[in-house]
């Protein structure tokens, strides 16, 4: 049974109030390229690798890798799902785009995900005290192409701790452990291709 504390890190950023502040730096951080940070320079390297014709961005925030994928690939199709009714609102607004749904995780079918080329999860699962059970949940999809970023591994058991996000989101930072993430992909059938805490997942 869940904690009463585990059940609020799950929401904290599903009913945050910040996802401005995170746009403005994302706005900072795409106004040149030599801002872009590496996660971002890390993802632009799989793209390059998988040449895929559209995207789902699962736990998209404020929305910016659309604006991102506009400057690098513009020819790519993009669709931002997040469970923050407030994130879609300001993804919207702000990039002037319908490309923007509010979607749940773990209420995703594989029919779903199956009609994009490529999925992305940027640092969702490390957010979340029920890593391990989103990771399964995402494997459980079959997705052809995955790319999870910002993922941390441990050599202990899976486990999380608690900070602040933009001084005022109580949430977690959360490890899988890293030979449990080996089999687990393994069992599902995944090349995995790694570049720091970055991973692309391919269907073998």
């Amino acid at each position: 049974m869940k904690t009463e504390n585990q059940v609020n890190l799950e929401n904290a950023w599903k009913n945050a109030s910040s996802f401005n502040k995170q746009l403005q730096l994302n706005l900072q951080e795409l106004s040149d390229k030599s801002n872009y940070p590496k996660h971002w320079n890390i993802l632009l390297t799989f793209i390059d690798l998988i040449k895929p014709n559209s995207i789902l961005d699962i736990g998209c925030g404020a929305g910016s890798l659309f604006a991102l994928l506009k400057k690098e690939h513009p020819s790519i199709g993009y669709f931002g799902l997040d469970f923050s009714l407030n994130a879609i609102s300001i993804a919207k607004k702000n990039w002037r785009s319908k490309n923007f749904e509010v979607g749940d995780l773990f209420e995703l079918s594989s029919e779903y995900v199956s009609s994009y080329d490529l999925v992305h999860l940027g640092a969702l699962l490390d957010v979340l005290p029920n890593g391990d059970e989103a990771l399964d949940k995402i494997l459980k999809l079959n997705i052809k192409n995955l790319i999870i970023g910002r993922m941390e591994l441990t050599q202990n058991p899976s486990y999380y701790k608690e900070y602040v996000a933009y001084e005022e989101i109580k949430t977690c930072q959360f490890f899988h452990n890293k030979q449990e993430f080996i089999n687990k992909c393994s069992i599902k059938k995944y090349e995995v291709y790694q570049i720091e805490n970055n991973f692309y997942l391919k269907k073998s």
